[in-house]
């Protein structure tokens, strides 16, 4: 899967000589990758001992995180060769994550950049579970799967994620 004309491998060449980016040709996702379907939302979100361990397969995928260690990332896996392209954004908890949101100032409405609109579900997910999490210190994680080919879309999210990195790092 891993080609040079995939779109996750093109995406990752424009970021390539970031040190928040990182190209992962064989990821493991779990099969079943819907937020409905408890994926990898339901086992970040604690309930461990409620799904059985997912049934893996291994797609190209782009992680762009703080570092090694940090639980604040965003993964962009499978794409044009998969079909699918599948997104998880998480991090440390509830005040990690909005604080991150409300940096990356996107839009507040819908619009046309997928990426955009992927990070519109995400802000509508995080004010819902802000009654139930803000007093939690525990990881949370949203996703979604798109079409494919609209790794691109991602670009200015991965743009504005490194930017908040880099500034965190100094």
């Amino acid at each position: 899967m891993g080609t040079d004309t995939s779109g996750i491998r093109l995406l990752y060449n424009l970021f390539r000589d970031s040190p928040f980016v990182e190209y992962i040709p064989d990821f493991s996702w779990p099969k079943d990758f819907f937020p409905q379907a408890g994926g990898l939302d339901s086992l970040a979100m604690g309930n461990e001992s409620d799904v059985p361990e997912p049934e893996c397969i291994s797609l190209e995928t782009l992680l762009v995180r703080k570092n090694p260690d940090s639980k604040d990332f965003l993964l962009l896996g499978g794409g044009s060769t998969f079909g699918q392209l599948w997104v998880a954004w998480g991090g440390a908890g509830y005040h990690s994550l909005q604080q991150t949101m409300d940096e990356m100032k996107l839009p507040l409405g819908w619009t046309e950049n997928a990426g955009e609109k992927a990070f519109y579900l995400f802000r509508e997910h995080l004010r819902s579970a802000k009654m139930e999490w803000e007093s939690r210190d525990a990881p949370m994680e949203f996703s979604v799967a798109l079409r494919a080919g609209k790794e691109f879309h991602f670009r200015v999210i991965i743009r504005k994620l490194i930017s908040i990195y880099a500034k965190d790092s100094e």
